[in-house]
């Protein structure tokens, strides 16, 4: 018998033209590269051009199940790369602790881990804030030892209560990796406690206001990192 025949449109870009490599559209080998996961683009492009039921996140066989040619728009569909990173995070959220652990291990190439930080400790760390490699080299960059802010700009912007004098302070404070005990001394001497304590000190350590726990940063610093970190700015660049 003849087989049957459908057409399914093409996928065009923002400016409705077709997707090509030329205009900068990325291909499977790209997605992959950066971190995408097979369920995430699988669930992207299945609803692309095709209406199903309901709007959950399907496996594999809920996706060939639910298809239906006379479902398949006649219309090109826009690519979306919001929807695409949408999915990338619902398929992240969908793996167990192991599993996302094993997906950021197997996405961190040796030139992004953090020098001197081990790259199993980094990765449980930072794993629920990052969805793409592009934010595991942020946070990699994050732990280095110069920040994308350096500890003085991160003091001016925060307006807690820090100044020079208790920089200087911090950095004569052992850098050990307890960081209760290291909050506790740095309360003693500025006198500062919760959130105008803490989030002085993420962005003296990480240079960003949010994110992982910083005591789980902090104690994955190696003791001179931890103590240099706190000495940027002190000698005088925050004048």
């Amino acid at each position: 018998p003849p087989p049957q025949y459908g057409h399914l449109p093409l996928m065009t870009g923002a400016d409705g033209k077709p997707l090509s490599k030329r205009t900068g559209a990325a291909s499977l080998r790209d997605l992959r590269e950066a971190g995408y996961l097979p369920q995430a683009v699988m669930n992207y492009l299945a609803r692309v051009g095709h209406a199903y039921d309901g709007a959950e996140f399907m496996t594999a066989e809920q996706m060939i199940n639910g298809f239906d040619l006379s479902r398949v728009s006649r219309s090109s569909a826009r690519f979306d790369g919001a929807q695409l990173l949408n999915c990338q995070r619902e398929a992240l959220q969908r793996l167990d602790g192991d599993d996302r652990l094993r997906w950021m291990l197997e996405v961190l190439p040796r030139d992004v881990e953090p020098r001197d930080v081990d790259g199993a400790g980094f990765a449980a760390a930072v794993i629920d804030n990052v969805v793409l490699l592009d934010d595991v080299r942020e946070w990699a960059r994050a732990l280095e030892d110069k920040n994308p802010d350096d500890a003085a700009m991160a003091i001016k912007k925060t307006g807690a209560g820090f100044d020079k004098a208790v920089l200087e302070s911090l950095a004569e404070l052992p850098p050990d990796g307890d960081w209760r005990m290291f909050c506790k001394a740095v309360s003693a001497r500025t006198g500062l406690s919760g959130k105008n304590l803490f989030l002085p000190l993420r962005e003296i350590l990480t240079g960003k206001k949010s994110g992982p726990e910083t005591a789980a940063l902090f104690g994955l610093l190696p003791p001179k990192k931890r103590a240099k970190k706190l000495t940027i700015g002190g000698g005088g660049s925050g004048d």
